[in-house]
């Protein structure tokens, strides 16, 4: 079950407590306090909540009990790993760059993620070594911020190689971008309007999330999630229902495993739009 920091009780669309079921579609998206995380049950009810950044075990049984989930964290490392020499560089990164920027977006929301060595570093200057030693390149003050959660989703995917099948690692903004109409705008995410415009378009994808995300907002504090953070998850669980009725395009198509025998590969989804923006 998630640990919901403001309710013993998860919400569900209509407003009341909910019993979750073991059908589930999740999309997770790190978040201050941990992970914000959205699930939209069989009954299209949705739900939101935070598991917190030390609760591996509350993350782990969500992620494998789900259908299937989408999740804003790297997955796949580049660099040396105990299997093999794994690659050099991650090509998801960069056909998400250029997706992103084919339908409308800035390609500087697709961050360079730090190698293997790095994220297994004991200090920013350690892995700013060895991320430069790898590919030329320091590490940023926002990648090392996220680091112990790369390392904890890391550990997660190489202990549950049957992750392989249900997880993915995907893309919120491109996401919003898939989905959306050929001119709608999106101003930054962290401003009002940017805010009212992604809420919109997850209110026509997933009808009814108005009062999940109302309680949510207001009984969360903004030390644990933004609202943007509560806006990605929502966006990527309705990516990852999506994906159980059409595939979704994987990023790059043949995807290669790192060291570790974990995929790199950005999952969207195969939206008509996205399928006219991909060579």
């Amino acid at each position: 079950m998630l640990n919901v920091l403001f309710s013993p009780a998860l919400y569900n669309s209509a407003g009341g407590p909910k019993i979750v079921d073991m059908s589930f579609f999740a999309g997770v998206d790190g978040c201050r306090g941990g992970w914000a995380c959205a699930r939209i049950g069989a009954d299209v009810s949705v739900e939101l909540g935070i598991i917190p950044i030390d609760d591996v075990a509350g993350l782990r049984e969500l992620l494998l009990s789900a259908s299937l989930s989408f999740i804003d964290m790297p997955m796949g490392l580049a660099g040396a790993g105990s299997v093999s020499s794994g690659f050099a560089e991650r090509a998801c990164d960069r056909e998400a760059r250029r997706l992103l920027i084919r339908l409308g977006g800035p390609s500087s929301s697709v961050f360079p993620v730090p190698v293997r060595a790095a994220v297994y570093a004991d200090s920013y200057d350690a892995a700013c070594d060895r991320n430069r030693k790898a590919c030329g390149r320091a590490l940023s003050v926002q990648a090392w911020n996220i680091v112990p959660k790369i390392r904890r989703l890391d550990r997660m995917m190489r202990a549950d190689p049957d992750l392989k099948a249900t997880l993915f690692e995907s893309h919120p903004e491109v996401c919003f971008r898939a989905f959306a109409a050929e001119n709608e705008l999106f101003p930054p995410k962290r401003k009002p309007a940017g805010a009212a415009a992604r809420f919109a378009l997850l209110g026509r994808l997933l009808p009814g999330i108005e009062l999940s995300v109302e309680k949510s907002a207001r009984a969360i504090p903004r030390s644990e999630a933004g609202i943007d953070d509560l806006l990605d998850a929502l966006v990527l669980c309705a990516a990852a229902r999506d994906a159980s009725g059409r595939r979704p395009l994987l990023l790059p198509r043949a995807a290669p495993e790192d060291g570790e025998g974990v995929p790199a590969r950005i999952a969207v989804p195969a939206t008509p739009r996205v399928r006219s923006c991909s060579p």
